[in-house]
Protein backbone atom coordinates (compact mmCIF):
# COMPACT_ATOMS: atom_id res chain seq x y z
CA UNK A 1 0.00 0.00 0.00
CA UNK A 2 2.76 2.27 0.64
CA UNK A 3 4.54 1.60 -2.86
CA UNK A 4 1.06 2.65 -4.24
CA UNK A 5 0.58 5.97 -2.53
CA UNK A 6 4.71 6.15 -3.45
CA UNK A 7 3.99 5.95 -7.08
CA UNK A 8 0.50 8.06 -7.12
CA UNK A 9 2.46 10.63 -5.67
CA UNK A 10 5.06 10.75 -8.11
CA UNK A 11 2.74 10.25 -10.99
CA UNK A 12 0.57 13.36 -9.68
CA UNK A 13 3.95 15.71 -9.16
CA UNK A 14 4.38 15.03 -12.88
CA UNK A 15 0.89 15.66 -14.02
CA UNK A 16 1.07 18.94 -12.59
CA UNK A 17 4.33 19.93 -12.87
CA UNK A 18 4.74 22.95 -15.53
CA UNK A 19 8.52 23.00 -15.15
CA UNK A 20 10.48 21.55 -17.86
CA UNK A 21 11.91 18.19 -17.69
CA UNK A 22 15.15 18.17 -16.63
CA UNK A 23 15.78 14.01 -17.02
CA UNK A 24 14.70 11.10 -19.10
CA UNK A 25 12.97 9.56 -16.18
CA UNK A 26 11.00 12.57 -15.59
CA UNK A 27 9.92 12.62 -19.32
CA UNK A 28 8.96 8.70 -18.85
CA UNK A 29 6.86 9.36 -15.80
CA UNK A 30 5.22 12.21 -17.44
CA UNK A 31 4.30 10.27 -20.20
CA UNK A 32 2.89 7.35 -18.19
CA UNK A 33 1.02 10.26 -15.65
CA UNK A 34 -0.77 11.61 -18.99
CA UNK A 35 -1.82 7.61 -20.37
CA UNK A 36 0.36 7.10 -22.89
CA UNK A 37 1.88 3.31 -22.93
CA UNK A 38 5.17 2.41 -20.82
CA UNK A 39 8.57 3.15 -22.81
CA UNK A 40 7.01 6.77 -23.82
CA UNK A 41 8.57 9.91 -23.30
CA UNK A 42 6.67 13.46 -23.21
CA UNK A 43 9.43 16.29 -23.76
CA UNK A 44 8.23 19.56 -21.75
CA UNK A 45 9.99 22.79 -22.37
CA UNK A 46 9.02 26.69 -21.89
CA UNK A 47 9.43 28.55 -24.66
CA UNK A 48 8.94 32.15 -25.79
CA UNK A 49 5.15 32.92 -27.50
CA UNK A 50 6.39 33.94 -31.53
CA UNK A 51 3.31 36.50 -30.58
CA UNK A 52 4.04 38.41 -27.29
CA UNK A 53 7.79 38.13 -26.35
CA UNK A 54 6.83 38.43 -22.89
CA UNK A 55 4.82 35.61 -22.74
CA UNK A 56 5.56 31.93 -21.60
CA UNK A 57 4.18 28.56 -23.03
CA UNK A 58 4.45 25.31 -22.26
CA UNK A 59 5.60 22.90 -25.00
CA UNK A 60 5.20 19.34 -25.02
CA UNK A 61 7.06 17.02 -27.73
CA UNK A 62 5.36 12.89 -27.25
CA UNK A 63 8.02 10.81 -28.53
CA UNK A 64 7.13 6.88 -28.90
CA UNK A 65 10.31 5.45 -27.57
CA UNK A 66 13.78 7.01 -26.79
CA UNK A 67 13.93 10.62 -29.06
CA UNK A 68 17.63 9.98 -29.32
CA UNK A 69 16.00 6.64 -31.42
CA UNK A 70 14.85 8.91 -34.05
CA UNK A 71 11.35 6.85 -33.24
CA UNK A 72 8.01 8.81 -34.04
CA UNK A 73 7.33 12.39 -32.50
CA UNK A 74 3.76 14.42 -32.03
CA UNK A 75 3.46 18.06 -30.91
CA UNK A 76 -0.11 17.84 -30.57
CA UNK A 77 -1.60 15.42 -27.66
CA UNK A 78 -4.73 14.15 -29.68
CA UNK A 79 -2.54 12.67 -32.30
CA UNK A 80 -0.49 11.24 -30.42
CA UNK A 81 -3.56 9.66 -28.20
CA UNK A 82 -5.23 8.27 -31.11
CA UNK A 83 -1.96 6.69 -32.45
CA UNK A 84 -0.89 5.35 -28.74
CA UNK A 85 -4.85 3.82 -28.60
CA UNK A 86 -3.54 1.41 -31.40
CA UNK A 87 -0.11 0.93 -29.67
CA UNK A 88 0.86 -3.49 -29.29
CA UNK A 89 2.76 -3.34 -26.36
CA UNK A 90 5.77 -5.70 -27.09
CA UNK A 91 5.29 -5.38 -30.81
CA UNK A 92 4.95 -1.75 -31.99
CA UNK A 93 8.16 -0.02 -30.97
CA UNK A 94 8.64 3.19 -33.23
CA UNK A 95 9.89 4.27 -36.20
CA UNK A 96 11.56 0.78 -36.90
CA UNK A 97 8.43 -1.32 -36.80
CA UNK A 98 5.71 0.60 -37.77
CA UNK A 99 5.06 2.46 -34.57
CA UNK A 100 3.32 5.79 -33.80
CA UNK A 101 2.17 7.46 -37.34
CA UNK A 102 3.60 4.32 -38.79
CA UNK A 103 1.11 1.64 -37.09
CA UNK A 104 -0.30 -0.62 -39.32
CA UNK A 105 -4.07 0.62 -40.94
CA UNK A 106 -6.44 -1.64 -39.01
CA UNK A 107 -9.40 -2.76 -41.38
CA UNK A 108 -12.90 -2.38 -39.78
CA UNK A 109 -14.06 -5.52 -41.48
CA UNK A 110 -12.77 -9.15 -41.91
CA UNK A 111 -14.45 -12.46 -44.17
CA UNK A 112 -18.12 -13.62 -42.88
CA UNK A 113 -19.07 -10.31 -41.35
CA UNK A 114 -22.33 -9.34 -41.72
CA UNK A 115 -22.62 -5.79 -42.64
CA UNK A 116 -24.70 -3.30 -44.57
CA UNK A 117 -24.00 -1.79 -47.85
CA UNK A 118 -24.22 1.69 -48.78
CA UNK A 119 -25.69 1.15 -52.60
CA UNK A 120 -28.23 2.64 -54.64
CA UNK A 121 -29.43 5.22 -52.17
CA UNK A 122 -29.85 2.88 -49.58
CA UNK A 123 -28.54 0.42 -46.98
CA UNK A 124 -28.77 -3.31 -47.81
CA UNK A 125 -28.00 -6.40 -45.54
CA UNK A 126 -24.67 -8.00 -47.28
CA UNK A 127 -22.44 -10.45 -46.03
CA UNK A 128 -18.01 -10.00 -46.43
CA UNK A 129 -16.82 -12.71 -48.79
CA UNK A 130 -13.15 -11.03 -49.62
CA UNK A 131 -10.96 -8.30 -48.01
CA UNK A 132 -7.96 -6.44 -50.26
CA UNK A 133 -5.73 -3.66 -49.45
CA UNK A 134 -4.93 -1.10 -52.09
CA UNK A 135 -2.55 2.02 -51.65
CA UNK A 136 -5.32 4.18 -49.97
CA UNK A 137 -7.94 1.99 -48.03
CA UNK A 138 -9.24 -1.47 -47.77
CA UNK A 139 -11.88 -2.72 -50.51
CA UNK A 140 -14.44 -5.76 -50.14
CA UNK A 141 -16.10 -8.01 -52.28
CA UNK A 142 -19.93 -8.70 -50.29
CA UNK A 143 -22.86 -10.94 -50.78
CA UNK A 144 -26.25 -9.69 -50.81
CA UNK A 145 -28.71 -11.29 -49.10
CA UNK A 146 -31.34 -9.84 -50.66
CA UNK A 147 -30.73 -12.06 -54.13
CA UNK A 148 -27.65 -13.56 -53.18
CA UNK A 149 -25.41 -11.03 -55.71
CA UNK A 150 -22.23 -10.19 -54.91
CA UNK A 151 -20.10 -6.99 -55.63
CA UNK A 152 -16.46 -6.75 -55.67
CA UNK A 153 -14.42 -3.30 -55.05
CA UNK A 154 -16.96 -2.31 -52.48
CA UNK A 155 -14.72 0.78 -50.29
CA UNK A 156 -15.00 0.36 -47.00
CA UNK A 157 -16.05 4.51 -46.32
CA UNK A 158 -19.53 1.99 -48.07
CA UNK A 159 -20.12 -0.48 -45.16
CA UNK A 160 -21.23 -0.50 -41.73
CA UNK A 161 -21.62 -2.93 -39.17
CA UNK A 162 -24.51 -5.13 -39.35
CA UNK A 163 -26.69 -3.92 -36.03
CA UNK A 164 -27.32 -7.29 -34.10
CA UNK A 165 -30.87 -8.08 -33.70
CA UNK A 166 -32.24 -8.97 -30.41
CA UNK A 167 -32.81 -12.56 -29.94
CA UNK A 168 -35.90 -13.76 -30.19
CA UNK A 169 -37.76 -14.44 -26.89
CA UNK A 170 -37.93 -18.35 -26.37
CA UNK A 171 -42.02 -18.38 -26.05
CA UNK A 172 -42.13 -16.13 -29.18
CA UNK A 173 -40.55 -18.54 -30.92
CA UNK A 174 -42.69 -21.34 -29.90
CA UNK A 175 -45.91 -19.93 -30.55
CA UNK A 176 -44.72 -18.92 -34.11
CA UNK A 177 -43.82 -22.87 -34.81
CA UNK A 178 -47.40 -23.80 -33.33
CA UNK A 179 -47.00 -24.64 -29.53
CA UNK A 180 -48.53 -23.00 -26.70
CA UNK A 181 -47.74 -20.24 -24.42
CA UNK A 182 -46.48 -21.96 -21.80
CA UNK A 183 -44.16 -23.52 -23.96
CA UNK A 184 -40.37 -22.22 -25.23
CA UNK A 185 -38.23 -23.45 -27.98
CA UNK A 186 -34.84 -21.98 -29.57
CA UNK A 187 -33.25 -22.88 -32.93
CA UNK A 188 -29.96 -23.97 -32.21
CA UNK A 189 -28.61 -23.77 -35.93
CA UNK A 190 -30.35 -25.17 -39.06
CA UNK A 191 -33.03 -28.60 -37.90
CA UNK A 192 -31.84 -28.54 -34.79
CA UNK A 193 -34.05 -27.40 -31.46
CA UNK A 194 -34.30 -27.04 -27.70
CA UNK A 195 -37.74 -27.18 -26.69
CA UNK A 196 -39.13 -27.61 -23.30
CA UNK A 197 -42.76 -28.54 -22.40
CA UNK A 198 -45.19 -26.83 -19.93
CA UNK A 199 -43.40 -29.44 -17.31
CA UNK A 200 -39.98 -29.48 -18.11
CA UNK A 201 -39.64 -31.87 -21.08
CA UNK A 202 -37.17 -31.13 -23.20
CA UNK A 203 -37.13 -31.98 -26.77
CA UNK A 204 -34.71 -31.77 -29.35
CA UNK A 205 -37.01 -31.97 -32.61
CA UNK A 206 -39.68 -29.30 -33.40
CA UNK A 207 -41.51 -32.95 -35.30
CA UNK A 208 -41.71 -34.40 -31.48
CA UNK A 209 -42.54 -31.30 -29.67
CA UNK A 210 -45.26 -30.64 -31.80
CA UNK A 211 -46.55 -34.46 -31.96
CA UNK A 212 -47.46 -34.13 -27.79
CA UNK A 213 -48.49 -30.35 -28.17
CA UNK A 214 -50.99 -31.93 -30.30
CA UNK A 215 -51.69 -34.68 -27.61
CA UNK A 216 -52.04 -32.27 -24.88
CA UNK A 217 -54.12 -30.00 -26.61
CA UNK A 218 -56.59 -32.86 -27.56
CA UNK A 219 -57.01 -33.57 -23.72
CA UNK A 220 -57.49 -30.06 -23.08
CA UNK A 221 -60.45 -30.35 -25.46
CA UNK A 222 -61.95 -32.89 -23.72
CA UNK A 223 -61.34 -31.61 -20.71
CA UNK A 224 -63.28 -27.83 -21.57
CA UNK A 225 -66.01 -29.62 -23.74
CA UNK A 226 -66.66 -32.80 -20.82
CA UNK A 227 -69.78 -33.21 -19.35
CA UNK A 228 -69.55 -31.45 -16.67
CA UNK A 229 -66.03 -29.73 -18.34
CA UNK A 230 -63.15 -30.51 -15.74
CA UNK A 231 -62.12 -27.81 -13.32
CA UNK A 232 -58.87 -26.06 -13.73
CA UNK A 233 -58.50 -24.13 -10.16
CA UNK A 234 -59.33 -24.83 -6.79
CA UNK A 235 -57.99 -27.70 -5.94
CA UNK A 236 -54.28 -28.07 -4.33
CA UNK A 237 -53.90 -31.48 -6.19
CA UNK A 238 -53.89 -29.71 -9.55
CA UNK A 239 -50.10 -29.45 -10.91
CA UNK A 240 -49.24 -31.97 -8.63
CA UNK A 241 -46.83 -35.02 -10.18
CA UNK A 242 -48.02 -37.95 -10.18
CA UNK A 243 -46.46 -41.91 -10.62
CA UNK A 244 -48.92 -44.27 -12.14
CA UNK A 245 -48.24 -48.11 -12.19
CA UNK A 246 -50.38 -51.01 -14.13
CA UNK A 247 -50.07 -54.81 -14.40
CA UNK A 248 -50.41 -55.74 -17.82
CA UNK A 249 -50.08 -59.96 -19.17
CA UNK A 250 -47.57 -60.19 -21.55
CA UNK A 251 -48.03 -63.92 -22.03
CA UNK A 252 -49.84 -66.63 -20.35
CA UNK A 253 -47.39 -66.79 -17.22
CA UNK A 254 -45.80 -63.35 -17.61
CA UNK A 255 -46.95 -59.93 -16.52
CA UNK A 256 -45.27 -56.94 -16.19
CA UNK A 257 -45.33 -53.72 -14.22
CA UNK A 258 -45.47 -50.52 -15.91
CA UNK A 259 -45.04 -46.97 -14.75
CA UNK A 260 -46.16 -44.01 -15.80
CA UNK A 261 -44.94 -40.33 -14.57
CA UNK A 262 -47.98 -37.83 -15.34
CA UNK A 263 -49.34 -34.06 -14.20
CA UNK A 264 -52.78 -33.72 -12.35
CA UNK A 265 -54.52 -31.50 -15.06
CA UNK A 266 -58.10 -31.10 -13.85
CA UNK A 267 -60.64 -32.11 -11.48
CA UNK A 268 -64.86 -32.61 -10.81
CA UNK A 269 -66.14 -31.80 -7.95
CA UNK A 270 -68.87 -34.21 -5.99
CA UNK A 271 -71.44 -31.46 -6.12
CA UNK A 272 -70.94 -30.72 -9.85
CA UNK A 273 -73.64 -32.10 -12.32
CA UNK A 274 -73.88 -32.63 -15.81
CA UNK A 275 -76.73 -31.20 -18.22
CA UNK A 276 -79.36 -33.91 -17.23
CA UNK A 277 -78.84 -32.66 -14.05
CA UNK A 278 -77.30 -36.06 -12.77
CA UNK A 279 -73.75 -36.36 -10.71
CA UNK A 280 -70.42 -35.62 -12.46
CA UNK A 281 -68.87 -38.72 -10.89
CA UNK A 282 -70.28 -41.35 -8.63
CA UNK A 283 -67.47 -43.43 -7.21
CA UNK A 284 -67.49 -47.10 -7.76
CA UNK A 285 -66.58 -47.56 -4.21
CA UNK A 286 -68.92 -45.58 -2.03
CA UNK A 287 -71.47 -45.23 -4.50
CA UNK A 288 -71.73 -41.90 -3.86
CA UNK A 289 -70.72 -38.53 -5.97
CA UNK A 290 -67.05 -37.56 -5.43
CA UNK A 291 -64.04 -36.06 -6.93
CA UNK A 292 -62.43 -37.73 -10.16
CA UNK A 293 -59.31 -35.96 -11.55
CA UNK A 294 -58.16 -35.96 -14.91
CA UNK A 295 -54.04 -37.00 -15.15
CA UNK A 296 -52.26 -36.47 -18.13
CA UNK A 297 -49.04 -38.71 -18.66
CA UNK A 298 -46.05 -37.42 -20.10
CA UNK A 299 -44.64 -38.29 -23.36
CA UNK A 300 -42.02 -41.38 -23.27
CA UNK A 301 -41.25 -42.68 -26.95
CA UNK A 302 -37.69 -44.59 -25.27
CA UNK A 303 -39.94 -46.08 -22.34
CA UNK A 304 -39.06 -50.09 -22.51
CA UNK A 305 -43.29 -50.76 -22.63
CA UNK A 306 -44.15 -48.31 -24.80
CA UNK A 307 -46.77 -49.90 -26.25
CA UNK A 308 -48.69 -50.05 -23.16
CA UNK A 309 -48.66 -46.45 -22.33
CA UNK A 310 -51.43 -44.36 -22.01
CA UNK A 311 -51.92 -41.16 -22.93
CA UNK A 312 -54.17 -40.15 -20.04
CA UNK A 313 -56.51 -41.38 -16.66
CA UNK A 314 -59.04 -40.55 -14.73
CA UNK A 315 -58.79 -41.32 -10.95
CA UNK A 316 -60.55 -40.91 -7.73
CA UNK A 317 -59.43 -38.83 -5.16
CA UNK A 318 -58.18 -41.54 -3.28
CA UNK A 319 -56.45 -43.55 -6.23
CA UNK A 320 -54.67 -39.67 -6.74
CA UNK A 321 -53.31 -39.95 -3.50
CA UNK A 322 -51.75 -43.32 -3.37
CA UNK A 323 -49.55 -42.34 -6.37
CA UNK A 324 -48.77 -39.00 -5.87
CA UNK A 325 -45.11 -37.87 -5.26
CA UNK A 326 -44.04 -36.09 -2.41
CA UNK A 327 -43.76 -32.14 -2.28
CA UNK A 328 -40.00 -32.66 -2.20
CA UNK A 329 -39.66 -34.98 -5.17
CA UNK A 330 -41.72 -32.76 -7.23
CA UNK A 331 -39.33 -29.92 -6.53
CA UNK A 332 -35.95 -31.67 -6.89
CA UNK A 333 -37.49 -33.13 -10.46
CA UNK A 334 -38.50 -29.38 -11.43
CA UNK A 335 -34.62 -28.16 -10.49
CA UNK A 336 -33.19 -30.92 -12.58
CA UNK A 337 -35.27 -29.99 -15.56
CA UNK A 338 -34.20 -26.55 -15.04
CA UNK A 339 -30.82 -27.25 -14.97
CA UNK A 340 -31.19 -29.18 -18.44
CA UNK A 341 -32.90 -26.16 -20.64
Amino acid sequence: MASERTVLRIMGKALWDTRPTQTDLASRQLAVALGYPLGWRVVRNIETDLADDAKKIIVDRIHAGRPDTGCDMWFHHVAAMQASAAWVAGESTGFDQKGGHLLPRLALFKKGDKVQVWYAEEWWDAKVLRRKEDADSFRYQVQYGADNSKQSGVDEDLIQAREAKAAKPPSKTALEIGLGEEWEAVCTSGNRWKITGPGGELFKSKKAALEVYAKIASSEKEMADGDPPWRTTGNDLLGRRVRWSTDHAVSTRRSVTVEQNGTVKGYIGETDVDQAGEPGFVSDRTGKPARLFHIFFDDEPHHPYASYLVQSQDLEEYEVMYCVLPEETQQASAKKKARMR
